[in-house]
């Protein structure tokens, strides 16, 4: 399962390369009927050490982690993850001034700690479709292995295009969306494949052996956020295709 969790896009041999457990994983992985973050957190706590727990735990809700830092050095972690794996585009950001930031942090980290959040991404990735996959078959009943995503996006729209970062926040809630789209912004629809989905408030990882971060995760569930994938760099929105005008907080 774990090169369908990818939608075999990354050879085998790349995951027996960084995950010597790789057929343990893949075995508990085809007898998971998990359909909830409960579920999830359990089988995620029994398949990752505890440097692994630690260092994703952190990664997600620590003081510069995902849920809580813009392009902190928890996001910047996973998303050079993702684009060491080649499981996303390598756009960290649009922003030239971050982008020097965000690559002089990088060369701080080491080839053991890359190898090791390359680990955690894997497990969590994994984990994250096959619980997606057990919920939508099995609980929704569909076929249907994706599911419609919404972005808001706080400025005008004007040219027709977004620009996709490897790795972004949506949420399946189309009025959290246009929320964060305010009164003159736009919100973007998209259907994401559950191979394209990184994690979200049925799979975010939480350490059953550490309270550290019990409180927090808040918004995962509040914003109903999805951490997606993306491959492509454009997302085409000419002749309003795939978006929704804010205005005054309506969308239209």
């Amino acid at each position: 399962m774990i090169e369908e969790a990818f939608g075999y896009r990354i050879p085998k041999g790349t995951f027996e390369e960084v995950l010597p457990d790789y057929h343990i994983l893949d075995e508990k992985l085809a007898s998971y009927k998990g359909t909830n973050n409960r579920l999830a957190n359990s089988l995620l706590n029994d398949i990752m050490d505890e440097e692994e727990k630690w260092r994703l735990e952190e990664a997600f809700f620590g003081n510069n982690g995902w849920y809580q830092s813009i392009n902190g050095i928890g996001m910047i972690k996973l998303k050079l993850a993702a684009m060491s794996l080649e499981a996303t585009n390598n756009i960290f950001t649009f922003n030239k001034e971050l982008e020097e930031k965000i690559l002089g942090l990088i060369k701080k980290e080491s080839k053991t700690e890359q190898i090791l959040m390359i680990r955690c991404y894997i497990k969590q990735k994994v984990v994250t479709y096959a619980t997606m996959y057990n919920y939508l078959k099995y609980v929704k009943k569909t076929d249907k292995m994706a599911i419609t995503l919404y972005r808001g996006i706080n400025t005008p729209y004007e040219n027709g295009k977004y620009m996709f970062s490897g790795m972004e926040s949506w949420t399946t809630n189309i009025n959290i969306a246009y929320r964060f789209a305010r009164d003159d912004g736009f919100v973007l629809e998209k259907e994401y494949p559950i191979d394209q989905i990184f994690a979200g408030k049925r799979s975010t990882f939480k350490n059953q052996s550490s309270n550290i971060y019990r409180h927090r995760g808040f918004y995962i569930r509040r914003e109903s956020e999805m951490i997606v994938e993306n491959f492509k760099t454009v997302l085409d929105c000419s002749g309003g295709k795939g978006i929704k005008l804010a205005i005054n907080n309506q969308l239209y």
